[in-house]
């Protein structure tokens, strides 16, 4: 009987992980202020991006970021890049590293880009620092933004700073 008593017991905690609530969250959006660096131009963009995830595990997240970006002349780029984020969960700080592709439009005022769609790369990452198991803040993203108007390469660099809600539903 009272092998019989250990032996639930050993299962029974066994399956107490099962029940545990997962800090993961389930969907995260996160508001950022972001600067773009055109580097064979030169020129600055202002803007912002807003970042969508879905977490697939505690380790990886599916996401979508649009942003839009304002620069000298009038020039406008408009970004839509989607692709995997990785992700170390710590008990207040979350580095990150993502791939993201998509396409880039460019509405004014960069001379032979004028009006013209390119395909897009943002490679890079960041920290986030937790302030609360729902809200962290965005302290840094730096990203390789390649462009490729016109059938040539533009090595840009994109930093972000914001604000990152998560939900667990």
């Amino acid at each position: 009987m009272r092998r019989l008593a250990w032996i639930l017991v050993v299962i029974l905690g066994g399956c107490l992980p099962m029940f545990a609530q997962s800090t993961t969250p389930k969907f995260e959006i996160a508001p950022t202020y972001s600067l773009l660096r055109i580097t064979d131009t030169s020129t600055n963009f202002n803007g912002g991006s807003v970042s969508a995830a879905v977490s697939l595990n505690r380790s990886i997240e599916l996401a979508a970021d649009f942003g839009g970006y304002t620069g000298g002349g009038g020039a406008t780029l408009v970004s839509y890049l989607f692709g995997p984020r990785f992700l170390y969960r710590g008990d207040r700080l979350t580095p990150f590293a993502q791939a993201l592709l998509g396409g880039v439009s460019e509405t004014a005022g960069l001379g032979p880009y004028s009006g013209s769609t390119s395909f897009g790369v943002a490679l890079g990452g960041g920290l986030d620092v937790g302030v609360s198991k729902s809200i962290a803040i965005r302290v840094v993203q730096a990203d390789y933004f390649m462009t490729r108007f016109v059938g040539q390469t533009q090595n840009n660099v994109r930093l972000s700073f914001g604000i990152v809600f998560r939900l667990k539903k």
